[in-house]
């Protein structure tokens, strides 16, 4: 919700967004408690979600579109669940803090846990670990990040928020599997049936269900094929049996903000510079130039968007081609070093201790799953990769987790 990685999606980014989602006792987010389970709270005002009508309500978190798919509901009750967490942990060990102190401590961990996800798991995923190494964002193994800088800017690039971060549109499969602690799939949900639907989750088992199926099953790949569930029927309703094009509110949303075309970031990206349509069949088949030629009159026109999700040049191990995977790396180092509560910054009122710092560095997105699952019992440790005989399924109990006692006083 701010140009921050500073957990605004959880928390809200205004005073008001914040003390609407507090409990205000024990430093706890407010909760729907269905069934001795801690759901996202309920939403009054909002009537987008299905059967409003019939008397059922979105979900409320920091971000207004924690409703748009149930995938994206389920991360947010994971992070709201993981405060609760710390929270009533922090409690136990400082029983003297108020409201206020164990709120603001958990928050902060929260944070710094999904600081220490997006750069140490993600990243190096999304754009291989020669950009992730050549940018500086892996995370410190030890000590103190010392690369803050105050003349660097934290605004968001526009390449950056209009397209090249909406790179992930072509990541999306037309299903979402509920996923079954043997690994079978038990469910298979078409995305188009479900938008603005997250009411299952109020259903014992679907939660961790969602959330294995976002890990045990991949992705496509980012290329200029999407799903027909994004290109025909985003967010369609009962009454239109057909909904809106994703991918054209993308183009038009690059248009809109005035973003220079694709062979400007290119050329910035350090590829050749394009005379013609002949001059980038170093980065795009046949085909997609013939497409190209057929709709823009000039390579300079090809708009960013387009461009970029058609690469299929793309640095090791990168998701994405070599014009996102720059854009994306940019970002993230402004991102990182530009916030000057960086959760691995020292010599600030802010700041982590060491040994702090050293249990926030066992954190992982297979560990909050454990953590905050319904019933989970098995998990791969790295689970933004495939599961393989190097990333296998292990008990919840191998996977690493942190101590909490550097935070008693």
């Amino acid at each position: 919700m701010t140009q921050w990685l500073d957990g605004s999606q959880i928390y809200g980014s205004s005073q008001s967004k914040s003390d609407e989602l507090r409990e205000r006792r024990g430093g706890r987010l407010r909760m729907f408690h269905l069934n001795h389970r801690e759901l996202l709270p309920l939403d009054e005002e909002d009537s987008d979600c299905i059967g409003f009508d019939k008397g059922l309500r979105c979900f409320l978190a920091g971000d207004s579109r924690p409703n748009a798919q149930i995938t994206l509901t389920a991360l947010h009750t994971i992070f709201a669940r993981q405060h609760n967490y710390l929270a009533e942990i922090l409690s136990r060990l400082n029983p003297h803090w108020n409201d206020e102190q164990l709120f603001q401590t958990a928050r902060q961990i929260v944070i710094a846990q999904l600081q220490h996800i997006t750069y140490n798991e993600y990243l190096p995923v999304l754009l291989g670990m020669g950009t992730t190494l050549k940018y500086g964002l892996l995370p410190q193994t030890s000590g103190y990040f010392s690369q803050y800088r105050d003349d660097v800017t934290s605004v968001s690039l526009d390449a950056f928020i209009g397209s090249a971060y909406r790179y992930g549109h072509s990541l999306v499969t037309h299903a979402m599997d509920l996923v079954a602690e043997d690994g079978s799939c038990y469910y298979r949900m078409n995305l188009k049936d479900w938008f603005r639907n997250p009411h299952p989750l109020r259903q014992q088992g679907v939660l961790d269900g969602v959330l294995r199926g976002m890990v045990y099953h991949n992705s496509m790949m980012v290329d200029g094929s999407f799903s027909t569930d994004l290109t025909n029927f985003l967010f369609r309703s009962r009454e239109n049996p057909f909904g809106d094009d994703l991918i054209s509110f993308n183009i038009q949303r690059g248009r809109d903000q005035g973003l220079p075309g694709y062979t400007a970031y290119r050329e910035m990206s350090g590829l050749p510079k394009v005379r013609s349509f002949d001059d980038m069949h170093d980065v795009f088949p046949r085909k997609v130039i013939d497409a190209m030629r057929a709709i823009y009159r000039s390579p300079d026109d090809v708009d960013l968007y387009v461009g970029g999700v058609n690469e299929m040049l793309k640095p090791e191990g990168s998701l994405v081609g070599v014009t996102f995977n720059n854009i994306i790396a940019h970002q993230f180092a402004r991102l990182k070093q530009a916030d000057s509560f960086w959760y691995e910054l020292g010599g600030r009122h802010s700041s982590f201790t060491p040994g702090q710092l050293e249990e926030i560095r066992k954190t992982s997105m297979a560990l909050l799953f454990c953590l905050n699952g319904d019933d989970i019992h098995h998990m791969p440790t790295l689970t933004f990769l495939s599961v393989s005989a190097i990333n296998p399924v292990v008990p919840c109990s191998q996977i690493p987790s942190l101590s909490l006692s550097p935070w008693k006083e």
